[in-house]
């Protein structure tokens, strides 16, 4: 899945303190984690901090929002950039990227109902 992945998208290098996406940007793109570590914050509260094989920015490529965090890069980080027409393209034909967002997605709700219990 992850070699599919890297065919039609692109690698980014980010060097530590380097800002991926900031709250309010435009989600025309999502983000895999191939090296390095970046952090989720909504102003100065840390949401998550991602390694290596993680997801980001998922969120406002699927509902077309901008951007409800800020990313990071908290080390020097290769990450793979898929932009959202591509995606698009990717999920109408793989019902296996579709069942992994899903989790994905299902896994972030509810870590967020955890943290507020």
């Amino acid at each position: 899945l992850l070699s599919q992945i890297s065919q039609i998208s692109k690698e980014k290098n980010y060097e530590h303190g380097e800002i991926i996406f900031n709250e309010g940007d435009a989600g025309d793109s999502m983000f895999i984690i191939l090296i390095g570590e970046v952090s989720i914050k909504k102003g100065d509260k840390l949401i998550a901090k991602l390694e290596r094989g993680a997801a980001l920015g998922e969120m406002a490529l699927l509902d077309h929002e901008t951007r409800s965090a800020d990313a990071l890069a908290e080390k020097d980080s290769v990450l793979l950039k898929i932009n959202q027409d591509v995606f698009y393209e990717l999920m109408e034909g793989n019902a296996d990227i579709m069942k992994q967002i899903i989790r994905l997605l299902t896994s972030r709700i509810r870590e967020a109902n955890s943290k507020l219990e």
